[in-house]
């Protein structure tokens, strides 16, 4: 394991790398620390990160995605998005470390309160900016499409 004291300060990775604009096939990313300070084209690098090296041993012709955004994700690691504010940090630190840079905690069907409890703790953490946001996924759901629902979660829309 390489530990975060041998990573280089800045560093390039070239490969294809995923834009909102599309796919740039001679593109890097250039890292500093542990922030993405540009993506896209190597012909457009901004001059204070030419010469700056790759990783040793970096493989190239990787498509790159830098800053996954998950707007999805019920928890992770062990630790799922709900009631329980530990949980949903360890959740959030998972993913945060392997590369989603931005994050949507999602709530499953449950009773009201529980409900509540769930996004009251993920309020904090959205205020933390530890999450971009909630998403609740019921109670409001037909049970008869309710996937991985509790049936006994789910109740009607009162219009």
């Amino acid at each position: 394991m390489t530990s975060t004291s041998d990573v280089p300060e800045r560093q390039l990775l070239p490969g294809s790398v995923v834009t909102p604009e599309g796919v740039v096939t001679d593109g890097v990313v250039a890292v500093e620390g542990t922030t993405i300070r540009y993506a896209g084209p190597r012909a457009s690098l901004p001059p204070a990160w030419v010469g700056v090296a790759s990783p040793a041993g970096w493989p190239g012709g990787l498509t790159l995605l830098p800053g996954l955004v998950d707007i999805h994700c019920h928890g992770g690691a062990g630790g799922e998005f709900g009631p329980d504010a530990e949980a949903g940090r360890r959740a959030a630190a998972h993913h945060h470390a392997n590369g989603t840079t931005t994050l949507v905690g999602s709530l499953v069907s449950d009773p009201a309160e529980t409900l509540v409890k769930g996004t009251t703790t993920l309020a904090g953490l959205v205020g933390a900016g530890q999450r971009a946001g909630i998403h609740l996924e019921g109670p409001f759901l037909s049970t008869a499409r309710c996937g991985a629902q509790n049936p006994a979660a789910l109740i009607d829309a009162d219009p």
